[in-house]
């Protein structure tokens, strides 16, 4: 069974659905999917402000409005026509349904973790939960639906899959449709998704107009590139993108990739798989001031799973940054000093701790690397409680 995709704000969503993808889980039942953008009719509307139960097709998901729900005004016109592509697009997706769909769908359309977007009509207001769909761009039918989604405002996530899944369970082999290059079309239709805050690939290769595009996404807080190809320049349009909170990576990057990350007010979250061999040389000054200026913004960082080696320098750096929650780093290079693990103790709010020693023991003493594995033992506990006592809390906080 697959696991349940989690808030696009929830700290690990995007890291969990990369590691599914490269381990192969469930690529093969994927389609587009988007059947499960269902429209939103008066009756159900009306059956959703009386807090009646709705039917699974109604389109209406039982959720109270709040501040922040977005609101379309539109003329009776406006939305005959809204409404008559997006029954178009159902009917289309409908002739290209077959049994294979139906997990992935209704795994995704039970969740909607989105408020309302509202269409205020001139006597009424209709309202939409938010979506999630899966595009797979192997599929030769599949622009003429992606030109479609801009009649559904009330998508919040987009996953889009490239090739087939031959060799997926292999998660450092190079896979032959990372060099398939990302259309313009696509990225130009997600665009005039208003409320676009997710945003997961999986292959294709980005160049850096591509990547100029992404950064001009009007509301996207998490993304996620797997077994992508994005070059340097590219990379750094990214500094553009000042809504992004998490980024997730499969891909080969540099150390420097940091002062662009640095240069983003919200940035909160970074995890990268199949680092270059550069994550593994001392940074410079300019990098390691980017990452120590992330204090009190970066919560949570990650390279677990990798086969990369990290420099001791940037685990220094990031020592620096006591804001963090999760650290999360299964190789550390040489450099690593006993005063350097010492500098845990003080992080007040760790909830995940894993940091290697195999890099560690050579330029220790026995006795220090002793002391140093007992400390990491200790902070590593206490990151664990403190986890448990939030997780038992929040379901205290909960109705």
């Amino acid at each position: 069974m697959r696991k349940t995709i989690s808030h696009p704000s929830t700290s690990k969503s995007t890291e969990r659905h990369l590691c599914r993808i490269s381990n192969g889980g469930g690529v093969a039942l994927l389609f587009l999917v988007v059947a499960l953008l269902c429209v939103a009719t008066p009756d159900s509307v009306a059956a959703a402000e009386k807090g009646q139960a709705l039917p699974e097709s109604a389109g209406v998901e039982r959720e109270e409005p709040v501040s922040d729900a977005r609101t379309i005004k539109m003329t009776q016109q406006e939305f005959d026509e809204f409404l008559r592509q997006r029954k178009h697009c159902q009917q289309m997706v409908r002739g290209l349904s077959d049994e294979t769909c139906i997990p992935a769908m209704t795994e995704i359309r039970k969740k909607s973790c989105r408020p309302f977007i509202h269409v205020q009509l001139p006597d009424r207001r209709v309202a939409f939960s938010s979506r999630r769909i899966i595009i797979r761009l192997d599929r030769s039918d599949s622009r003429r639906f992606v030109e479609t989604l801009p009649y559904f405002p009330e998508i919040n996530a987009v996953f889009v899959y490239y090739g087939d899944d031959s060799g997926a369970n292999d998660v450092y082999r190079p896979m032959p449709y990372e060099a398939t290059p990302v259309p313009n079309w696509l990225l130009d239709s997600l665009r005039k998704l208003p409320n676009l805050d997710m945003l997961v690939f999986q292959g294709g290769t980005f160049s850096t107009e591509a990547m100029a595009t992404i950064a001009e996404y009007p509301s996207l807080r998490e993304l996620g590139l797997g077994r992508c190809r994005v070059t340097k320049d590219g990379f750094a349009e990214l500094v553009k993108l000042k809504t992004l909170e998490s980024l997730s990576v499969i891909a080969g990057l540099t150390s420097d990739c940091f002062v662009t990350l640095a240069k983003l007010p919200h940035f909160r979250e970074f995890y990268f798989w199949g680092a270059t061999d550069d994550f593994n040389k001392p940074i410079d000054d300019e990098t390691r001031r980017a990452i120590e200026s992330l204090n009190g913004r970066l919560e949570r960082f990650g390279t677990s799973e990798t086969a990369a080696t990290i420099h001791a320098s940037i685990v220094q750096a990031l020592l620096k940054v006591k804001s963090l929650k999760e650290l999360d780093i299964d190789s550390v290079g040489r450099g690593l000093t006993l005063s350097d693990v010492q500098q845990l103790e003080d992080f007040p709010d760790l909830t995940r701790l894993n940091l290697s020693l195999f890099g560690i023991c050579p330029q220790m003493t026995e006795r220090d690397f002793l002391k140093a594995r007992a400390i990491i033992w200790k902070v590593e506990k206490r990151a664990q409680d403190r986890a448990e006592k939030e997780r038992q809390q929040k379901n205290k906080s909960q109705p």
